[in-house]
C-alpha cells in the first residue's frame, strides 16, 4: 500500500471517529485507534519510499538522530 492509500484511510478513520456516537464510547476510541495506526503506517511507509534517494545523498548530510530515525 503506498502511503497516500494509508494516509486517506487514517483520514476515514477520524472522520468516523468524530461522528462517532459518544467521544470516548467504544466505537469512537476503535476508530481514533485505527486513525493513529494508519498515521503511523503511512509516516513508514513514507520514509521506506524515501530511502532509495537518500541513499544518494552524501553520508555526512544527515545527523546522528537523524540518520538514527532513518534506519
Amino acid at each position: 500500500m503506498s502511503y497516500e492509500t494509508l494516509l486517506a484511510g487514517a483520514e476515514h478513520f477520524c472522520v468516523q471517529a468524530e461522528e462517532a456516537d459518544a467521544p470516548l464510547g467504544t466505537k469512537a476510541t476503535r476508530f481514533s485507534t485505527a486513525s493513529v495506526l494508519f498515521s503511523f503506517m503511512a509516516l513508514e511507509s513514507f520514509v521506506n519510499n524515501m530511502m532509495s534517494d537518500f541513499a544518494s545523498l552524501p553520508p555526512d548530510l544527515f545527523t546522528v538522530h537523524e540518520q538514527g530515525f532513518l534506519m
